[in-house]
């Protein structure tokens, strides 16, 4: 296991690194914590049927040759979903300090998330000018259906990139934000439910029929432009 970031608590017992300790992280799939062997152990069970290694790419949180296109999200209380269209150069720190979309990982289509502004610890009271609803989803747990507590307040302004350094329009976006809002559906059902949707032919598919629900809408040169698979 390899050491954690700051912010983080053990996905088995919850708790928090205390006395300068440090929560470990999966080796595999460099998305779970835990604050020792015992409980990466008893949580095996359960982790083992959503720990996938990440493409190479994103071990190695590479940058990318040249500036790449990506996508803003501003979040804000009650401010509408509207990701903006931006351009990422390769000296950005979302390529080497990005946090890592875990849904999105496990379609085969890792995404990097970098918090514009610097993080507060988890007890400090929310501001609701820096709800972040879709970056939320985008970091569930894939075992329980539930962010860590960093990731479901104070969030602010994020920028995204895909971590093979292709394009992210903000419509490829919004189909991997609402991806996850139907995992959440079927986490409403069970866990079982919900990992089902854990394949790279269920993403696609739902992108397929994404489009198609857009057909004859007012969006549909928008939605219909984007090439899938993404």
């Amino acid at each position: 296991m390899s050491t954690a970031q700051q912010f983080d608590v053990c996905s088995k017992c919850g708790t928090a690194p205390q006395d300068g300790a440090q929560l470990q992280r999966c080796s595999r799939c460099k998305l779970t914590f835990y604050c020792g062997a015992d409980c990466q152990n008893t949580a095996w069970k359960t982790h083992k049927r959503v720990c996938k290694a990440p493409p190479a790419c994103t071990l190695k949180l590479t940058e990318p040759g040249s500036a790449v296109k990506a996508t803003r999200l501003l979040g804000g209380h009650n401010r509408p979903f509207y990701p903006v269209a931006t351009i990422v150069p390769a000296s950005h720190p979302v390529w080497t300090t990005g946090a890592i979309s875990p849904l999105s990982q496990i379609v085969g289509l890792p995404l990097l998330i970098h918090r514009e502004l610097e993080e507060v610890p988890v007890n400090v009271r929310n501001d609701a000018d820096k709800d972040n609803q879709a970056v939320t989803y985008l970091m569930i747990d894939p075992e329980t259906g539930y962010a860590p507590p960093r990731w479901q307040k104070n969030i602010g302004p994020v920028t995204i990139v895909r971590a093979d350094h292709k394009p992210l329009t903000p419509v490829a976006f919004e189909m991997i934000w609402m991806f996850c809002d139907r995992v959440l559906d079927r986490f409403g059902d069970g866990p079982e439910f919900a990992m089902r949707l854990y394949k790279k032919e269920e993403f696609n598919k739902f992108c397929e029929q994404y489009k198609e629900d857009y057909a004859n809408s007012v969006r549909a040169d928008e939605i219909d432009a984007q090439e899938l698979p993404l």
